[in-house]
This record gives structure tokens, C-alpha cells and sequence, in this order.
């Protein structure tokens, strides 16, 4: 899994957001690989979810933001994590993280509210992450898990409604139980990451070749 970090400038010295992604190898039992970028998510544009009062960063404004990282980084990486910093954080009452479900630009996205406690800390990404398993599942496999597992895997695993692969916002089990599942998913991304960086550098090689050509006259 490999992750682009958008970390509040607020939270920046914070000893938990790198700890927590390193958890999450332990958590999923496969490499997480991640980069971090620190901006001031003070001023987030934040709209109302799925008609509720629950708040969100608008859909826009992170179509823009994974638009450049596409641009410019392409399939490597899989999510988009904003660590907001709780000061910043606007979702409303008892929502800590989100999870957009869609992809944006080739990405999952998430949305973490961001301070210091590492147990908290650790169950916001650990839940938001797992929720993006079944849209990785359904995109890059054609495989619907709900169908698959015979439950609502957001409510039933991830949220522990009836998880019979551990705890909310502890997934150890379900992703040893799935492994293959999550090597197919990590598999398939990365072979898009190294065709499109083939595809460059294909480009890039008939760019010198046309170079040596001569100029044409009419």
C-alpha cells in the first residue's frame, strides 16, 4: 500500500502520524510505503455529506488536489490521506475520519481528524484504510465482497456490527484471513505504476530519436 500524506502544518510536529503509518504495516501484513507533504488545511472549503449534518472536505477541492498529484506521480500511490488537525477539523459531532468511498483521479482518499494521541490516532487510520479495501476490491479485482463474505463489509467488518475477523479499528485478523485479496489488489496497482512509467519512458526515448531528424522543408 502506498500512501500520499497531506499533513497539516498545524500538526506537523506531531510523533503520531508517522507512527501510525508504520502501524499500519504490522496492521495489514504487507509493505506501506508513504510519502508526507505538509500544507496549511486551515482554510479546507468544508460542505455537508451524503444530505447529513456530517461535514466534509468538498468534492472539488480534492478532485483539484489529486489532479496535480496525478499529473505529476501518476499509480505511485493508492490513497490520498489528509491529516487534518483537530483545530481544523469541521465534520461535525463524533466524526473523526472519512473514508470517499469513490476514487478521485485513481486514488481512494481519506479524511483523518489529526493530534497527538497515538491510540487514537491509530484506530482512525486503521478504520478509514480498511474502508477503502472493497472499493480496491470492486475497481482493480471486479470482485464484490459484499457478495464474496455474505455481509456489508462497512458495516459488518469494518464497523464490527457482526466481525468475525476482530475488533473496530483493529482489521489484523481479516487481512491475515484475506491476504491473497490484498496482494492481488497491491499487485495490480503496482503493475499499472511500472506500465505507465514504461509508457514515459517509451516517449521519452522516440522524443531523442525524433530529435536527430532534420528539419523538413515544404
Amino acid at each position: 500500500m502506498r500512501i500520499y500524506a497531506i499533513v497539516d502544518t498545524k500538526s506537523k510536529d506531531y510523533s503520531t502520524i508517522k507512527q501510525c503509518l508504520e502501524n499500519l504495516k504490522d496492521q495489514m501484513g504487507i509493505s506501506v510505503f508513504w510519502s508526507i507533504v505538509y500544507k496549511d488545511l486551515s482554510m479546507l472549503p468544508w460542505v455537508p455529506y451524503n444530505n447529513s449534518e456530517g461535514r466534509g472536505v468538498s468534492f472539488p477541492k480534492i478532485s483539484l488536489d489529486t489532479e496535480y498529484i496525478w499529473n505529476n506521480l501518476g499509480y505511485q500511490y493508492d490513497c490520498v490521506v489528509y491529516f487534518i488537525d483537530e483545530a481544523n477539523w469541521k465534520a461535525g459531532e463524533g466524526i473523526k475520519g472519512w473514508n470517499l468511498g469513490q476514487f478521485f483521479n485513481n486514488y481512494q482518499v481519506q479524511l483523518i481528524a489529526t493530534n497527538n494521541n497515538l491510540g487514537e490516532m491509530q484506530y482512525r487510520i486503521n478504520e478509514e484504510i480498511a474502508h477503502s479495501i472493497d472499493d480496491f476490491a470492486f475497481r482493480e479485482l471486479g470482485r464484490n465482497l459484499d457478495a464474496e463474505l455474505g455481509v456489508d463489509y462497512d458495516e459488518d467488518i469494518v464497523h464490527d456490527r457482526n466481525n468475525p475477523h476482530g475488533a473496530r479499528g483493529n482489521y489484523k485478523e481479516f487481512y491475515a484471513a484475506n491476504r491473497k485479496l490484498i496482494e492481488d489488489i497491491v499487485t495490480t496497482r503496482q503493475k499499472k505504476a511500472l506500465a505507465s512509467l514504461y509508457s514515459k519512458l517509451l516517449v521519452l526515448l522516440r522524443d531523442k530519436l525524433l530529435k536527430l531528424k532534420q528539419p523538413r522543408s515544404i
